[in-house]
């Protein structure tokens, strides 16, 4: 979570969060206040930048939590002009997601979700792997879209985010970096008919949002 007097950014997990917590760190008008994980922590508070607070806490804020947060700031979340969530085509977060859990399974031992990537196949794995609901950084309590919602789709990641750091009078003059990537897109092929039902029923609201067609992976530029 990030945020200065216009924006504020989400991260869902394994959607490019610590890459889009840097850039944004060091793109946005200050005071910028990065509520970041450890690792991401380290990093941004490395660029010493004026006006850039760093708060350590576990990563991924929905936005209940960051109602509460925000709330400590004097903040309200219509407060913003814009709220960015990022997404991504759902067979690539399965994939990205098996691949993250269990090259970090030591230390996670006790999640469920790492414990089943670690110990079965990648058609297990996504038989029975239940991403967070996205409606949770999406939406009000109420269950309506919130008002000030941007999505930004990673498969498009420099046009995507440079159109909204543009429309609000942002330019960056550095390079986008690439921090924790997957190390490759998935192979369609691997994922059989039960795996596609099972991805399809979990994530319909990723397919609906980010207007993913089924069955296919979209084009994606790198970053």
């Amino acid at each position: 979570m990030l945020f200065n007097n216009d924006l504020l950014y989400l991260s869902y997990p394994r959607v490019a969060s610590a890459t889009l917590n840097v850039v944004f760190a060091k793109a946005f008008k200050p005071p910028v206040y990065a509520l970041v994980s450890k690792g991401q922590a380290r990093i941004i508070a490395a660029e010493d930048r004026p006006g850039v607070f760093v708060r350590e806490l576990p990563g991924h804020q929905t936005v209940d939590d960051a109602r509460k947060i925000l709330s400590g700031y004097g903040r309200t979340l219509d407060s913003f002009r814009e709220i960015i969530v990022a997404v991504r085509n759902p067979y690539e977060l399965y994939s990205s997601s098996y691949e993250f859990m269990r090259q970090q399974y030591t230390g996670n031992e006790e999640r469920e979700s790492f414990r089943l990537a670690k110990h079965n196949d990648f058609a297990t794995f996504a038989r029975n792997f239940r991403p967070r609901s996205l409606a949770r950084w999406t939406q009000t309590d109420g269950g309506e879209r919130l008002p000030n919602l941007s999505l930004l789709k990673i498969e498009n990641m420099n046009a995507s985010l440079r159109r909204i750091l543009a429309r609000n009078r942002i330019k960056i003059d550095f390079d986008i970096p690439k921090l924790n990537a997957s190390a490759e897109r998935p192979d369609f092929s691997s994922f059989g008919d039960e795996e596609l039902r099972s991805i399809h029923t979990r994530t319909n609201e990723f397919f609906e949002l980010g207007r993913y067609e089924k069955n296919s992976l979209p084009a994606s530029e790198p970053v």
